[in-house]
């Protein structure tokens, strides 16, 4: 799962699943997905000054889906942080890495995100 947060508005945005852009509040950033199967996700600011306050929050699926279902012990969930921590190879969040199922990224930080490019920018955030 992937999310738009945007610190200057203090939004946060789940990508539209059909691919339009999805802005925050402010409309000062957006996201899209490129491959929502793959989880390619594009981001973009009105202002380049906005890159700075525009993240993308990554969060492990397979960790959402544990809250599924009954609830869990503490030592339930501790347990299953650490098994998706070492079944995460590959990504940020595997236990060599970030070591986390919550991550605060940069578009572009990720193999899976990107900044747009002129061409790509909504139509709102062209000069």
């Amino acid at each position: 799962m992937k999310l738009l947060w945007h610190a200057r508005c203090g939004d946060m945005r789940a990508p539209d699943p059909r691919g339009a852009w999805t802005f925050c509040q402010c409309g000062m950033a957006a996201v899209r997905w490129v491959d929502p199967v793959r989880g390619i996700l594009q981001a973009s600011t009105h202002l380049p000054s906005d890159r700075t306050m525009t993240r993308i929050i990554g969060l492990d699926n397979h960790y959402l889906r544990a809250g599924l279902g009954q609830p869990l012990s503490d030592e339930e969930w501790r347990e299953i942080a650490v098994d998706e921590a070492k079944a995460a190879e590959g990504y940020l969040f595997h236990e060599s890495r970030r070591n986390s199922m919550v991550l605060v990224i940069a578009p572009g930080e990720s193999r899976d995100t990107s900044w747009a490019t002129d061409d790509d920018r909504p139509e709102q955030h062209r000069p």
